[in-house]
């Protein structure tokens, strides 16, 4: 483990700033957390890809409280095995995706239904 890398990313998961972004206005186009989430599990997963030894952290921070979304560290059950996908990339991906979609549901109402997640895609 020399060579490993270590990254830790930390997303603010703000539901007014997201509301805000996923708005278009004349002068700048929309950017929904829908469409976030597939360009975040491209980066995290070329991270994984680049060495076996890689490890990652995904830290989510909500109104009131922040969240540890994928640590490299723990141990996950297995998702389904797909012999068309490097297993890591589903596993981080589904877990990120679930603890997210668990996160979001859990928040008081009032702020809800300001975050528009679309449907969450597990790769």
């Amino acid at each position: 483990m020399d060579n490993a890398i270590h990254l830790s990313v930390i997303i603010d998961f703000s539901p007014s700033q997201w509301y805000l972004s996923s708005e278009q206005t004349a002068d700048q186009s929309s950017f929904s957390l829908a469409d976030f989430l597939p360009q975040l599990f491209v980066f995290l997963n070329a991270h994984l890809a680049l060495q076996y030894e890689n490890t990652l952290d995904v830290f989510g921070a909500f109104p009131g409280k922040s969240l540890v979304l994928f640590s490299s560290k723990e141990s996950y059950v297995q998702t389904e095995s797909d012999s068309n996908v490097y297993q890591p990339f589903k596993t981080a991906n589904s877990v990120i995706s679930q603890r997210l979609a668990d996160a979001l549901d859990s928040l008081p109402e009032d702020v809800e239904g300001m975050v528009d997640v679309g449907t969450l895609i597990i790769i």
